[in-house]
């Protein structure tokens, strides 16, 4: 009889226990999910933590100024910016290697569906739109070309500038063309290939560079048009005029062809007034692009380059706002 009344008595322990334990575990669970979640919004705020973005190599030179005043403005605020070609650039933010990410080019259709497939929420934002130069040696005599000049002359049936136009003398030192190009998976390549090369490759004699995550390309572009008298390359405006000191520090050197569309008889230079009314038909929207499921620094750098000193600092620097009111001016 003891010793079933023990037996009993330790039976009644044992469950009571069972529950308490069951009832801990849950209340430990609960909170390290609570404390997870959290610390993962207190990481992060729109003007505080750090933020990993990469950055499209095209447009690289205005974004390091928006990212250097957005950091000066909030000093609790760090974004860890490195380079990438546009369609590497977004590889990465799909497979979750990287949260944020400026593009000039937005996701494809191929890309939104494995998306839509993975249930994976992205949130895109337009902020500025840009014109791709066509950019010359100075010595190079030529001043403006069509769509069809382009086409001829990228795709590799033009072998000398001579080929292009019977109105123009090239010297003989600078007649055969040399194109060159920053590769097939960057945000103006695919401007190329979309609307001078009618979805054509490339000659196979243009001459390939690329940067890597801390260095751009253009200046190697720029280098190698400013040293090769029958040059022919392409860059993004930001990378042109007077604000660029890549551009300034070889401006003696490089010239940019003024480019007519295929329904415009005047050929126009990559002048944001031109970039905004389509006139220049070589542009492309720019986005920054984010997979944040919360309101952190991704939401907050999103804001400052949609709003107005992001949108003055993109005017600024060559491109043509894209949130603000644009008022054009008569030449």
């Amino acid at each position: 009889m003891i010793i079933e009344k023990t037996s009993n008595v330790l039976m009644k322990f044992q469950k009571k226990m069972k529950n308490k334990i069951h009832k801990f575990v849950v209340v430990l669970l609960c909170g390290l999910f609570w404390t997870g979640c959290k610390g993962n919004e207190r990481a992060s705020t729109p003007t505080t933590g750090a933020l990993p973005l990469i950055c499209d190599d095209a447009v690289s030179n205005v974004i390091q100024i928006q990212k250097n005043e957005f950091e000066k403005r909030y000093t609790q605020a760090k974004i860890d910016m490195q380079l990438a070609p546009a369609s590497a650039a977004i590889v990465k933010l799909i497979n979750n290697e990287v949260e944020c990410i400026i593009s000039s080019r937005e996701l494809d259709s191929t890309e939104t569906d494995f998306l839509i497939r993975h249930e994976i929420k992205v949130f895109s934002q337009k902020f500025a739109l840009d014109g791709i130069a066509i950019i010359v040696n100075a010595e190079n005599p030529i001043e403006e070309m069509s769509l069809a000049s382009l086409r001829e002359l990228f795709s590799g049936d033009a072998t000398y500038w001579s080929d292009i136009t019977d109105s123009v003398r090239f010297p003989y030192h600078l007649n055969r063309i040399q194109i060159v190009s920053d590769g097939r998976r960057s945000g103006n390549y695919r401007v190329l290939h979309e609307m001078v090369l009618d979805k054509n490759p490339l000659s196979p004699n243009a001459v390939v560079l690329s940067g890597d995550s801390a260095n751009s390309v253009v200046p190697k572009i720029l280098d190698f048009v400013a040293s090769t008298p029958g040059a022919v390359g392409y860059v993004s405006t930001a990378w042109v005029g007077k604000t660029s000191a890549d551009w300034e520090s070889r401006s003696g050197k490089l010239k940019i062809i003024r480019v007519s569309g295929e329904d415009f008889h005047k050929a126009v230079e990559p002048i944001q007034g031109y970039v905004y009314r389509g006139d220049y038909p070589l542009r492309r929207v720019l986005y920054i692009i984010h997979r944040q499921p919360y309101i952190g620094l991704a939401a907050g750098f999103t804001a400052f380059l949609t709003g107005n000193d992001g949108q003055k600092i993109c005017l600024a620097n060559n491109l043509v706002p894209g949130m603000n009111p644009i008022r054009l001016k008569h030449e």
